[in-house]
């Protein structure tokens, strides 16, 4: 197994075709794991639970972390053999060296940005419902009436705004 000692880390050295082969099914692991996080995440925000939501945001970071250090270690290795991250030539070299493998990542990562996308609605989403469902407190906040000793009505408002208590 290739591995670098943390996410913070450049990535694995990848010398060789073995190597390369063997860091990409280290990064479709990885994806494997992200999409299983960005599911939760999915339910977490459905539910709402902003404790979980949090929590797997955190677990999620680390993954992308790794991911990234994979990603440049794979590009680095490219790099050696005089191609470039993207082009026909890479795409060519991959789907020779490792193409069942290299066409899996390739889904795996649609897949966690099709979903990283979604969750990303839902949370605009609940932004706009949790700002909206603010207005009205606020408004009925600034409303609020009651009566004095002398049975007349009046306003609790004290002129204060939320932003200055």
């Amino acid at each position: 197994m290739i591995s670098s000692s943390n996410a913070t880390d450049p990535g694995p050295a990848i010398r060789s075709t073995a190597d390369l082969a063997t860091s990409i099914g280290e990064e479709i692991a990885e994806f494997e794991a992200l999409q299983k996080l960005l599911q939760e995440e999915q339910e977490a925000l459905k539910a709402p639970d902003v404790d979980r939501v949090y929590a797997l945001a955190m677990a999620k970071n680390d993954r992308l972390a790794r991911l990234g250090a994979l990603g440049n270690a794979r590009t680095r290795f490219l790099e050696s053999k005089g191609l470039g991250a993207n082009g026909a030539e890479t795409q060519a070299y991959l789907n020779s060296a490792v193409r069942e493998s290299w066409r899996r990542l390739l889904a795996l990562a649609s897949t966690a940005r099709d979903t990283n996308a979604l969750n990303g609605k839902l949370i605009a989403l609940q932004l706009r419902y949790t700002s909206g469902a603010l207005a009205v407190l606020q408004e009925a906040a600034s409303n609020l009436m009651c009566y004095g000793a002398d049975g007349t009505t009046r306003s609790l408002r004290t002129g204060r705004s939320l932003a200055s208590a």
